[in-house]
């Protein structure tokens, strides 16, 4: 195919999808009408049409056109497909009593007609059933038509089910989109093959008697309306499900995608349900054993499918750690994406998770779910690129209003408006971050109310953490599901299921009754109790028997419904496999895997045993016994990509927790090696440090030459010279620091004193080797925070790493962060000549250019990134002149052109009063007209806080010393200490 055709290809697929639209639309609204337009049926032709026949009546008789619109746009007016509740009125019996057909002018002869259209659509599809268990000679047709016959004697509800049923089927047929296109191709094929079955059905009752003697019998006549009434169910579903991949259809607006640029956006790639993680899913993700929680299920499913104003649009399902959430989650995402037999309504999905750092993040969930729904659904991708508010990517508090609200708001009038609403998975909500989960809840629930989101449904789940709770607690009782509230034998009967399914050697075991017993309503203590047993696919009956025995053996607490006291049960089982992990060691290597299983699981990314064992000791051996813990702990731990990953977020809660971590095994209390979370984020930031100042060194990689980007040094393999610990401390150092122990700070502090002289450089150099120079002035905001934070008195050392991080910006923002030796060479050069950071940064490096016409302030070089509205930078031109690092370095001589970047604020002189620096340099205060006082980040430019009070303009402001409290003078006579900025 040339190219030409190439780009004709999306116009041409536009075009027909419209035109089958306009068919459906124009055979349903005038060919059946509406009960509210008794001139439809009135206008209506009395012998059958063609579809061209149609579309021409249509165009030239105007009233035959559905309501709002006129003959002419059929072809090219967005959809408006009918649902059941515009083709069907149920009598509360559960049969329908519109007379939609004007079933008194139904003739044989037009009911004939409709069945050819059956017939022609066997014929498209036969070729497509050859090899299924469908394929059908085309004559069974003439079953249909005689049944046809028989009943239009009757003048009954079957008659009025037959009728609609052949019409819609002769609709879809007329209006079936082209065959080659791949996602049709799959529904017509399974669609056909539904049909043919129930069709076949039929013919073997033609076999036994004629059609009227057959529906004289009450049983016979009952399984005709049962057959019929699922065809008819069939064909409404196909035609919705034609609908919905049209608007899924993306490849029609290419060219609106590419200029979104969606795979450049900040958004987790693990969330979504389905999510490719190439290896490193945990095996959490899955469905339900088939035959369990069905109760369950079908709630959820009735409610994502009922489109009633009265519906709620959030639906939270809460549970204890354990209790299945995660399965369920899983199995209404792959329902309504996959499904069959329903509405593939799934738009989005976000899974959250403490393993990843990408699932755990609260700013990445609106991001993540706008990607999915910008594929999906070709109408909001339009108004999301038509909105224009990318930026709004990275500013959490405007994400949800600008790139899901309002793109939303403004798809929805080119959105089928009768479709089932469009459904977004968000599970485990609780696992996000801090606070993060329960204020994405609460704008998400704002907006709601709000009204704003109408045609998407919210399935949200999570443990019955308080704050979330609290947040729904004005939900009405069928928008919440507590899984802890649900029958106990109707959980042990699903536990029972699975187990069955799981140890299909031990299904008619006794035991197999006991161990329901003992997981007290816990799915993941039978899930863990099935990979205790199973620890090798070879096992025998005997062997699983007997390792049950053990487990039954050492589980002997009662069964609790209770959230509060449900993981007794799982720890009772976690004890037994750590007691079974470290039976036989001494205190010593007890204590050594212990700390090891702690680096496993404290790490603020899934690492592998290796890494592990670095940050626990270099010492040799150290990796094999980080091997030996995890096979030993199979049965809660498993290696995926040469990661190690833990199968439920209850083990971790319960090694870290010291009110559960309480037992003894063989004479050893583990009770007394606990380590809190606190404590051992302590540990990994010295051992970061450790291994930072070991490996961390000038020109890490050995760069021949500064004449040459990073990009075109030949054989450049960073991961050899930086290792996997190396990495991981350069890049997490700063969190386990801050997430440390209180009184573990002091000697962290000095670590950090010890680290700025010269080695936050070579850290610098190697975060830029990483492509992760972007982190680095972060990473020393959070540290200097929690430095003041704990001691106000280290002003010095705060000062100094706020240097370092406006250095790092500086560097990151100029053109010599595209070769690293210019970090040193460019970027260092540059740098104020008079603060004590930069005279101990070039102590250490001599033989740097000397650049005579810098200005000693470091703030004149600093890049600010500050909000559009109140600045305008100074463009920055690059020098192109670059200096050999392998040249001698008293004989550098190469000319250096400082580029200075220049911030300006633009306020308006008359609306801001008082403006100035914190005695740290870190933060802007500033005094306006609106009454405010407004906190600034000096490095990022980011608004921090609000500060509220005064009744008049502020002209004045001012940093107490200590740079901890703001005074502000007014116009309304007062001045004002008013607050902690930090």
């Amino acid at each position: 195919m040339s190219s030409a055709q190439n780009n004709k290809q999306p116009s041409k697929i536009k075009k027909k999808m419209k035109r089958f639209i306009g068919k459906i639309d124009s055979l349903f609204f005038s060919s059946i009408g509406r009960a509210s337009s008794p001139d439809v049926a009135s206008n209506r032709p009395s012998t059958p049409l063609h579809m061209d026949d149609i579309l021409g009546n249509v165009a030239a008789n105007p009233s035959l056109a559905p309501q709002g619109s006129t003959g002419t746009d059929l072809v090219t007016r967005d959809p408006s497909p009918m649902t059941d509740s515009s083709i069907s009125m149920d009598d509360g019996t559960g049969t329908d009593r519109r007379p939609l057909l004007a079933v008194n002018s139904v003739t044989k002869e037009s009911l004939r007609t409709a069945w050819l259209g059956v017939e022609l659509l066997l014929k498209k599809v036969q070729g497509l059933l050859d090899g299924t268990p469908f394929k059908a000679p085309i004559a069974v047709v003439n079953v249909l038509i005689d049944l046809g016959n028989a009943v239009l004697d009757n003048k009954d509800a079957l008659e009025e089910l037959v009728t609609r049923t052949a019409e819609r089927l002769r609709v879809v047929n007329a209006a079936l989109i082209d065959e080659g296109e791949e996602d049709s191709r799959k529904m017509l094929v399974h669609f056909a093959g539904r049909l043919v079955e129930k069709v076949l059905e039929l013919s073997k009752m033609s076999e036994r008697a004629t059609w009227k003697k057959i529906l004289e019998n009450v049983e016979d006549k009952k399984k005709v309306e049962g057959t019929f009434k699922q065809i008819d169910e069939d064909t409404k579903n196909f035609h919705l499900k034609l609908v919905l991949n049209i608007d899924r259809n993306t490849r029609s607006v290419r060219e609106a995608l590419a200029r979104l640029q969606l795979d450049s956006w900040p958004r987790s790639r693990r969330a979504p349900y389905n999510a490719d993680l190439e290896g490193e899913a945990t095996l959490s993700r899955v469905p339900c054993t088939p035959g369990t929680r069905t109760d369950i299920l079908k709630r959820i499913y009735d409610w994502a499918l009922d489109s009633s104003p009265e519906s709620p649009h959030i639906f939270w399902m809460t549970g204890q750690a354990g209790s299945g959430k995660t399965t369920i989650g899983y199995t209404v995402a792959h329902y309504f994406d996959e499904g069959e037999e329903v509405p593939n309504v799934l738009q989005a999905s976000f899974c959250c998770s403490r393993q990843f750092e990408d699932t755990r993040r609260q700013r990445l969930i609106i991001p993540t779910l706008v990607y999915q729904l910008a594929r999906r659904s070709k109408s909001f991708a339009q108004a999301l690129l038509a909105a224009d508010k990318f930026d709004s990517v990275d500013i959490p508090s405007k994400q949800l209003q600008d790139l899901l609200v309002g793109p939303w708001e403004q798809s929805s009038a080119n959105r089928p408006q009768d479709l089932p609403p469009y459904l977004v998975v968000i599970d485990a909500l609780d696992e996000i971050e801090g606070r993060g989960g329960s204020d994405f809840l609460r704008s998400l629930i704002t907006a709601v109310q709000s009204g704003h989101l109408q045609g998407l449904k919210f399935f949200v789940t999570s443990r019955p953490d308080p704050e979330l709770a609290s947040l729904c607690q004005s939900f009405s009782s069928d928008a919440i599901c507590r899984l802890y509230d649900v029958a106990a034998d109707e959980v042990d009967a699903d536990i029972a299921k699975y187990l069955h399914a799981a140890l299909p050697a031990l299904r008619d075991e006794p035991e197999i009754t006991k161990l329901v017993h003992h997981a007290g309503g816990l799915f993941i203590y039978a899930s863990t109790a099935v990979r205790y047993m199973s620890p090798h696919p070879d096992l025998t009956k005997d062997e699983q028997r007997s390792l049950m025995g053990k487990l039954l053996g050492s589980s002997s607490n009662p069964k609790s419904a209770e959230p509060s006291k449900a993981m007794i049960l799982i720890d009772t089982l976690y004890r037994q496999i750590l007691s079974e992990a470290f039976s036989g060691l001494d205190d010593e290597l007890i204590s050594v895997r212990l700390k090891i299983l702690h680096n496993l699981l404290c790490t603020q990314e899934r690492v592998s045993t290796s890494v592990a064992a670095e940050l626990f000791s270099e010492s040799a051996g150290m990796v094999n016994r980080a091997d030996s813990l995890v096979r030993g702990l199979h049965a809660v731990l498993h290696i995926e990509n040469g990661r190690v990953l833990w199968y439920h977020a209850s083990f971790p809660d319960f090694i870290f927790t010291q009110e559960r971590f309480q037992f003894a095994m063989s004479g050893t209390c583990l009770s007394n090696r606990f380590c809190s979370s606190a404590s051992h984020h302590a540990l990994l930031a010295r051992s970061c440090f450790r291994i930072m100042m070991s490996g961390l060194r000038f020109n890490i990689c050995d760069l021949p030459s500064s004449y040459l980007f990073d990009s075109e040094v030949p054989n450049l393999h960073v991961e050899e010279k930086i290792h996997d610990a190396l990495k991981y401390s350069c890049q997490y150092w700063g969190q386990h620091l801050v997430q440390a122990a209180l009184n573990e700070q002091k000697h962290l502090h000095a670590l950090v004193v010890d680290f700025l002289p010269s080695h936050v450089l070579f850290w610098i150099e190697a975060m830029n080797l990483l492509k992760l120079s972007v982190q680095c002035a972060h990473i020393l905001q959070q540290v200097r925070k929690c430095i003041l934070k704990h001691n106000s008195d280290h002003l010095i050392l705060a000062r100094n790493i706020t240097e370092a991080g406006n250095f790092a910006t500086y560097f990151v923002a100029s053109p010599a962060v595209s070769s690293t030796p210019h970090l040193y060479i460019s970027a260092l050069a540059m740098w104020s000549q008079t603060s004590a950071m930069s005279e101990a940064w070039k102590k250490q490096f001599s033989h740097i250019p000397t650049l005579g016409n810098v200005r000693d302030n470091a703030t004149e070089l600093t890049s600010s990134v500050w909000p559009f509205n109140c600045l305008s930078s100074a463009p920055v031109k690059a020098s192109h002149t670059r200096t050999d690092v392998s040249q001698d370095p008293e004989t550098i001589s190469a000319p250096v052109k400082a580029c200075h970047t220049r911030t300006e604020l633009s306020f308006d002189p008359e609306a801001i009063g008082g403006l100035i620096f914190s005695p740290d340099g870190s933060h802007i205060v500033s005094g306006s007209d609106d009454k405010s006082v407004r906190v600034w980040d000096a490095l990022t430019g980011a608004e921090l806080r609000q500060l509220h009070g005064h009744t008049g303009f502020v002209p004045s402001v001012a940093f107490s010393p200590d740079g901890t409290h703001i005074v502000s003078g007014s116009w309304d006579k007062s001045v004002r200490i008013l607050a902690k900025i930090i």
